[in-house]
């Protein structure tokens, strides 16, 4: 479910960047700030889109059916970043700028059957400094919205389980991020 919902995210984001800005490349790509060896991440010059909590929203969930144990509402926190730098840095303000604005345009989205609200989450400046901290990347312009009562229900799991072990690892994307 939380591969649906980034991958329609991106997809969405994409699709408004090529008709704002009459690209014919994608500019947002979901992963990590750094790579687990701590070097810089492989898309330069975009915007990256990764989640940086998962909670569980029990308040939603209890007032939307409290018999219900099967599914669970949680609170998505997703960071968007944007890697542009040098002369090139004004560029990501833009699609800083364009995200806030899509939002705007979209305070909800249905993906797989299930609603998501997404608002701004407002991160105080020491807590921002942790959150890069935690990251282990340096500071690039971004914002932060909370995505809100994404159920997951086994029910509604209609792929077969397949291990971690199987999939496709960076190295096996012959595309080079394009």
């Amino acid at each position: 479910m939380l591969y649906e919902i980034l991958a329609e995210i991106s997809a969405q984001l994409n699709q408004h960047f090529k008709l704002r800005f009459g690209m014919t490349e994608d500019k947002l790509f979901v992963s990590n700030l750094v790579n687990n060896d701590s070097s810089e991440p492989i898309e330069k010059d975009s915007v990256l889109l990764s989640i940086v909590n998962i909670q569980e929203e029990k308040t939603l969930l209890n007032r939307a059916n409290p018999a219900n144990n099967a599914a669970i509402a949680l609170k998505l926190m997703l960071l968007f970043t944007t890697t542009f730098t040098g002369k090139r840095y004004l560029e990501g303000l833009k699609f800083i700028s364009e995200i806030v604005g899509f939002f705007q345009q979209n305070k909800y989205l249905e993906i797989e059957g299930n609603r998501l609200a997404f608002e701004i989450f407002n991160v105080e400046l020491t807590q921002q400094n942790t959150l890069w901290t935690a990251l282990g990347a340096k500071y690039n312009p971004s914002i932060v919205y909370k995505a809100s009562f994404v159920n997951i229900d086994e029910s509604m799991q209609t792929e077969p389980y397949v291990p971690a072990s199987e999939f496709p690892s960076d190295d096996d994307d012959d595309t080079g991020g394009e």
